[in-house]
């Protein structure tokens, strides 16, 4: 806070998107806007007007080399005080360690420890010298939001996630089994007999609590209770309970690049294009699977009109944005 040009920016940003709100209730701009932020305002945690400060963690392994299986695990921090088009810059990015090594790490907690005692120090509030104000006050920070790919997120949060029979994070369906997990809103026709059948409504699932998430895990660490451990789909305590500003599980979204771009256009696409299922064994197909052909199913788009929109994204190169990188 002793550089005045960031002092300034890190106060303007978050309040000038409340002024902005003031007028347009509705409108949603970056994370301040939404419901974590309005929570933890609520409860008296956070004081946006004050210049208190909000941070997003993440961490995912990253292999560095082709060959082998040596990878790494960055710790990295985001200030949100910064606008969107600055605060992943690489020098407004803060690296809070990195943890090496060929296996991934057998106890994150103790790697991240180090760090959740900064975070604790900052929810209580240090003193510091404001250049933008040119006083001396007490300045509050929080961590509001981990980020990471599934598996990443599931050994943050200290679930058991994907392949088990609660295997959600954010609520509390349960998977059918038939062969392996199976996560449905509803229950298969042809499903064994054994299956506790069910229909869920997407917009009206029964939702996880931090409350009763932060009861449970302390639970499940206090009983060893294994199968209360099953019914909750918690493995064990993680160490983001140790913070009040993580609420479970609003504090762990699925960015955009794992939602969207690295799972659901991939796969729309090749179901669009009758490619998504594939054929059991059988003697005309062989003992190798193969995929759909165009099936002529409503869904499926023709080729003709696939090679259309190959030949109008071709011509439309020259018109990307230099921003976007190289056209592929």
């Amino acid at each position: 806070m002793a550089d005045r040009r960031l002092a300034k920016k890190i106060w303007k940003y978050p309040n000038r998107l409340i002024e902005t709100r003031t007028e347009n209730p509705d409108l949603i701009q970056d994370i301040w806007d939404g419901k974590l932020c309005d929570h933890l305002q609520c409860t008296g945690l956070l004081d946006i007007r004050h210049g208190d400060l909000g941070f997003l963690f993440s961490t995912d392994e990253v292999k560095l080399f082709n060959r082998g299986y040596f990878s790494v695990w960055p710790l990295l921090i985001v200030n949100y005080n910064f606008p969107p088009d600055e605060h992943v810059k690489e020098e407004n990015l803060i690296l809070a360690g990195v943890i090496t090594g060929s296996n991934q790490p057998a106890d994150m907690n103790s790697f991240l420890q180090p760090l959740i005692n900064e975070f604790h120090t900052l929810e209580k509030g240090i003193s510091v010298w404001d250049a933008y104000r040119q006083q001396d006050r007490m300045l509050w920070g929080f961590l509001f939001t981990i980020a990471g790919d599934q598996p990443a997120r599931e050994k943050l949060m200290g679930i058991l996630g994907q392949n088990t029979k609660y295997y959600c994070g954010y609520c509390k369906i349960k998977g059918v089994w038939n062969r392996h997990n199976y996560c449905c809103f509803t229950t298969p026709t042809d499903a064994p007999d054994e299956v506790l059948r069910h229909v869920a409504n997407p917009l009206k699932l029964p939702l996880r609590t931090n409350t009763e998430h932060r009861k449970d895990a302390h639970y499940i660490m206090d009983t060893n209770d294994k199968e209360y451990r099953e019914q909750t789909g918690i493995k064990e305590l993680s160490i983001f309970l140790e913070l009040e500003s993580v609420v479970f599980p609003w504090s762990f979204g699925i960015d955009i690049m794992h939602l969207l771009y690295e799972n659901i256009v991939k796969q729309m696409f090749n179901h669009w294009r009758g490619k998504f299922f594939i054929h059991e064994k059988t003697e005309e197909t062989g003992s190798k699977p193969q995929k759909f052909k165009q099936s002529g199913e409503p869904y499926c788009i023709p080729k003709a009109i696939w090679l259309q929109v190959g030949k109008v994204m071709k011509r439309s190169q020259h018109t990307f944005l230099g921003l976007f990188d190289d056209a592929v």
